[in-house]
């Protein structure tokens, strides 16, 4: 009878052992599923949200100092445009779309004078003009239906040669 009692005993510890192993299993698989529906119950929620979508007027970028040194938004005609500036916060670079359909690239030096411009018209054609440190046109190519045409001009504006 001894001997009974001790192999019941023995095997009533490994029977619990076992128990226990089994329930941690059982908790483990258990979060894994809850893991894993919750991930797929995001996957799907997900294909139905719309993205995030940020709508303003204007966006403005400034530094540390608080100086504007990027805006990208719509113009007094309602134009859009995007806008970068130097440390001073004056206009270097110009991108933005005029009224009649007519985009312009233009760039400033540090005296805030336009020096350099690319416009392409609203019927395709492009033009290009380089400026002096006054503003006024030193080399002008325009291009269109009829072809293209070259102007260039002295510091004073007089026209030092044309083509066609």
């Amino acid at each position: 009878e001894a001997e009974t009692a001790l192999c019941t005993r023995n095997s009533a510890a490994a029977l619990a052992a076992t128990v226990h192993a089994l329930e941690r299993r059982v908790r483990w698989l258990t979060a894994l599923c809850v893991f894993l529906a919750l991930g797929w119950t995001l996957l799907v929620v997900q294909r139905w949200l719309r993205p995030p979508v940020v709508t303003a007027e204007r966006f403005v970028v400034r530094d540390a100092q608080g100086r504007t040194r990027g805006e990208m938004g719509v113009n007094g005609g309602g134009e859009p445009m995007l806008r970068l500036n130097n440390a001073e916060g004056k206009e270097r670079i110009l991108m933005g779309l005029r009224p009649d359909g007519t985009i312009e690239f233009r760039l400033t030096d540090h005296q805030h004078e336009h020096r350099a411009g690319l416009w392409l018209g609203k019927d395709g054609w492009p033009s290009l003009v380089l400026s002096g440190p006054d503003g006024r046109s030193l080399v002008r190519f325009d291009t269109g239906d009829s072809g293209g045409n070259i102007t260039l001009r002295d510091a004073k504006g007089e026209r030092l040669w044309s083509e066609p």
